[in-house]
């Protein structure tokens, strides 16, 4: 009996040629630490600032120094409540930035959703620097 006509080594040749792809990809994408994209980050180029109530998560000196117009300071919880409770809409959305490298607004922003209940939070991809950078200081207003 030929080896090439058993069926046993035919299957075990089919899985070898269809399986070492497949790990192959998986390790490559482990490699290079592939991501999905975050659903709650927000880019500077796909917003209107006018409909969010703005977190400014930064210190209470960056912000007294410069901040997005119409932005609230707030960097603990509290304050996001005491913001949201003097909003026009009883759900606002609510975008949160910090500083570029600031990795804050994307928990922050998460700590918002999951203790006050509030479904559409956001942070800023680039934080405030990619605002500054994209409007010049001008907000689109």
């Amino acid at each position: 009996m030929k080896l090439y006509s058993c069926p046993y080594y035919m299957i075990k040749k089919i899985l070898f040629i269809l399986l070492v792809p497949l790990f192959l990809s998986v390790g490559l994408a482990a490699l290079i630490k592939v991501k999905s994209p975050d659903p709650h980050a927000v880019y500077i180029d796909n917003i209107e600032l006018k409909n969010y109530l703005i977190i400014d998560a930064r210190s209470i000196e960056e912000y007294k120094e410069n901040h997005i117009t119409n932005a609230m300071h707030a960097d603990e919880i509290e304050g996001v409540k005491k913001h949201i409770k003097n909003h026009l809409l009883r759900k606002p959305i609510i975008l949160v930035y910090c500083n570029e490298r600031c990795p804050y607004s994307r928990h922050f922003s998460k700590q918002i959703r999951e203790e006050l209940k509030q479904e559409n939070v956001f942070y800023l991809k680039g934080g405030y620097e990619s605002w500054f950078k994209s409007n010049s200081g001008k907000d689109k207003l």
